[in-house]
């Protein structure tokens, strides 16, 4: 016996959405950008009362069947791969006017792993989460809300046990009076590593 909503998704107005939606994303998995395996239309939010169809493109995200078993039902696994910020360090720093060393978070959530390759959707989705975390992180430190966050990569020659990856810290420059907020990783500091083929 199919539930109410199982009814609905076997309806012409769902078909012919989800079909759009498929063609939308070139018929790839957003996350592992796979073209061969079964593909699955997932809601990102639901609202009492609309149908599945009712809903703008962008609540839609096409996923693989395993991804969608591995990273989307299972509870907190769409953003496994973002850092768990809550206990960054922050710092204040007075004034930090030169840019060149900071680039815009989705280009951290873009790098993220190593063998997918996001699509530009999920890229966003996992930039707008971690925007969130790091608002938090800074609200709590006082930033009042206003400037972009950013990152900096830290080559792992900065970095006592890097050894081939770059480190991560976020930096929000607060546009009012220029305080930067900084967060850093539990036990980031920086030093100049070993020379370990010495």
């Amino acid at each position: 016996m199919f539930t109410l909503y199982q009814q609905k998704l076997r309806l012409p107005q769902w078909q012919k959405r989800r079909l759009h939606i498929l063609e939308r994303a070139k018929w790839r998995c957003a996350v592992c950008s796979c073209d061969d395996l079964e593909l699955h239309v997932h809601h990102l939010k639901y609202d009492a009362g609309k149908d599945p169809w009712d809903y703008p493109d962008e609540n839609f995200l096409v996923v693989c069947r395993p991804c969608h078993e591995e990273r989307i039902h299972k509870e907190g696994a769409l953003f496994r791969d973002l850092p768990d910020v809550g206990n960054y360090r922050v710092i204040r720093f007075e004034h930090a006017d030169d840019y060149r060393c900071f680039q815009p978070i989705s280009q951290f959530c873009a790098e993220l792993s190593y063998f997918e390759t996001p699509s530009d959707q999920f890229v966003e989705l996992l930039t707008t989460e971690l925007r969130h975390r790091l608002s938090t992180l800074f609200g709590k430190a006082g930033w009042e809300g206003d400037g972009d966050i950013e990152c900096v990569f830290v080559p792992p020659f900065f970095v006592p046990d890097g050894y081939s990856n770059c480190e991560t810290i976020f930096h929000v420059k607060q546009s009012n009076n220029g305080t930067s907020f900084v967060a850093m990783p539990p036990g980031f500091t920086l030093k100049l590593a070993n020379d370990v083929y010495a």
